[in-house]
């Protein structure tokens, strides 16, 4: 998306949900050489291992579901995580758009491992 947004100066912002911020340069890298429009990597504070229930991300889950808004466990908490932990960086920009990169259907099973993990992670992420 950086690439094609470069020329009307707007930038991109993502993060790595997979590995980290080294991991995903590299896979940019594979798509074209030219770092000047990879999108600026944001991680969050906490190390956030993809897929494994953590109380950060299902505590947002939570949040956006009470607002009738569901995100999946999978991607799109971890990118507000990561939100939440860069909103210095983040503000000093005008206008913000947040792209919903996919579907919520592994939600089902996400959750299933959230339960599994531990129960009071559900009970007390409010």
């Amino acid at each position: 998306m950086q690439y094609f947004l470069k020329p009307y100066n707007i930038k991109v912002f993502t993060t790595p949900c997979v590995g980290n911020k080294d991991y995903l340069q590299k896979q940019f890298l594979r798509l074209i050489n030219d770092k000047s429009y990879f999108p600026q990597i944001i991680e969050t504070k906490e190390k956030i291992y993809f897929s494994k229930p953590h109380k950060l991300i299902f505590k947002i889950y939570r949040e956006f579901l009470d607002m009738n808004i569901e995100f999946d466990l999978l991607y799109d908490c971890v990118m507000w995580q990561a939100i939440a932990d860069n909103l210095d960086l983040l503000f000093s920009y005008k206008n913000h758009l947040f792209l919903h990169s996919g579907g919520i259907s592994s939600n089902l099973t996400q959750l299933k491992r959230y339960e599994f993990k531990d129960i009071k992670t559900l009970q007390n992420a409010k």
